[in-house]
């Protein structure tokens, strides 16, 4: 995300988005503490969004085996 006045604001539409895909329906049905957190990112002088949240390593092996070539 470029750099922005209100970031906050400017990233709930693509989150909303990412929570309707398969993907993000998969990480909120397995993963725990699902949480979002924006980064500053000088390469790009703007935002970063970084998804996190614990998964065990079975679920782990799994999202990377439907999602890996997505991440």
């Amino acid at each position: 995300m470029g750099d922005v006045e209100d970031p906050v604001l400017m990233v709930a539409e693509p989150l909303c988005k990412w929570e309707a895909t398969e993907q993000g329906k998969w990480c909120h049905k397995h993963a725990h503490d699902l949480a979002w957190h924006l980064k500053p990112d000088p390469s790009y002088l703007g935002h970063r969004v970084i998804i996190t949240g614990e998964i065990t390593e079975e679920d782990y092996t799994v999202f990377l085996l439907k999602f890996g070539d997505k991440v």
